[in-house]
């Protein structure tokens, strides 16, 4: 089984800016997402560069839950709180 970053995209809604991870080759795709004030657009742009980039939520592994559905486990290395800074250390 091939598993690999798929996407990332970037939603606007009329409140909030909604950036999330999309996984190719799992049965669970959905990976991790922020969501961000609605004027912190380059803040998503940057976190997305680091997504696709895979500093932001690497790739760990594929795991399986109790129902054998597949999901892709991910190190964090970064907080909503402190997304500037986190982005800032690794270069985005």
């Amino acid at each position: 089984m091939t598993t690999h970053l798929a996407e990332v995209t970037i939603t606007e809604t009329a409140d909030e800016i909604t950036v999330e991870q999309v996984w190719a080759g799992v049965d669970r795709p959905i990976g991790a997402a922020f969501a961000l004030r609605k004027n912190h657009m380059p803040l998503a742009r940057r976190l997305k560069a680091a997504m696709l980039a895979g500093r932001a939520m690497p790739f760990r592994e594929v795991r399986a839950d109790v129902n054998g559905k597949t999901y892709v486990s991910t190190e964090c290395n970064v907080i909503g709180r402190t997304m500037n800074a986190d982005l800032l250390r690794l270069g985005f």
